[in-house]
């Protein structure tokens, strides 16, 4: 996952990897969780 480290700056260097990061299986299975429910609520 990346980070900007300066919000007004575009630059590469204002880019910083950091040690946070979703794994992609648990993001996917998150969203279509969060999908489900939402679809759910809206059709209720």
């Amino acid at each position: 996952m990346a980070v900007l480290t300066h919000l007004q700056s575009h630059a590469e260097s204002a880019v910083e990897e950091t040690e946070l990061a979703l794994d992609a299986v648990y993001l996917g299975a998150a969203l279509e969780t969060f999908w489900q429910d939402l679809e759910g609520q809206l059709l209720a």
